[in-house]
């Protein structure tokens, strides 16, 4: 362990191996997978806020699939909310991941509780999404 304490480079590929491991394990690998899933649906609500539209409600699925219903006031504002999901998805957890190799550990964990509470509180309504976002939550508090 001394030996990744005075590397934070070999620490940071360490954990980026051990996610890589987490997320192809059958059960608990969906479950981790469902993060992706989060920001992906919450690029698709955000879009719609953004373009004066409302967020109906998100569902997220056992599967890693996902929904989000949404109302916009025209054709292009309604595209721009169907494009958003994968690069909010990709440009979020870019974001993420450079705030860990700046070692700003405790900024990820805060902005990926925030999230979570924030889809709990207001977009998502199924029960798996509901189930998922508590322990998710949980889980953050726990390691942080």
């Amino acid at each position: 362990m001394e030996v990744l304490n005075r590397n934070p480079h070999l620490l940071f590929y360490a954990i980026l191996a051990g996610a890589v491991v987490l997320i192809r394990i059958p059960l608990l690998g969906k479950y981790f997978r469902s993060v992706n899933t989060l920001l992906h649906e919450s690029g698709h609500a955000i879009a719609a806020i953004l373009g004066s539209g409302e967020v109906i409600h998100i569902e997220l699925g056992s599967d890693t699939s996902g929904s989000a219903y949404t109302k916009s006031g025209s054709k292009l504002k309604a595209m721009f909310v169907s494009f958003s999901g994968y690069p909010f998805a990709a440009a979020f957890s870019g974001f993420l991941i450079a705030l860990s190799v700046d070692h700003q550990y405790k900024w990820v964990f805060y902005i990926l509780l925030t999230v979570a509470l924030l889809n709990l509180a207001f977009f998502v309504r199924n029960t798996y999404g509901l189930v998922w976002l508590f322990t998710f939550s949980g889980i953050i508090l726990f390691v942080f």
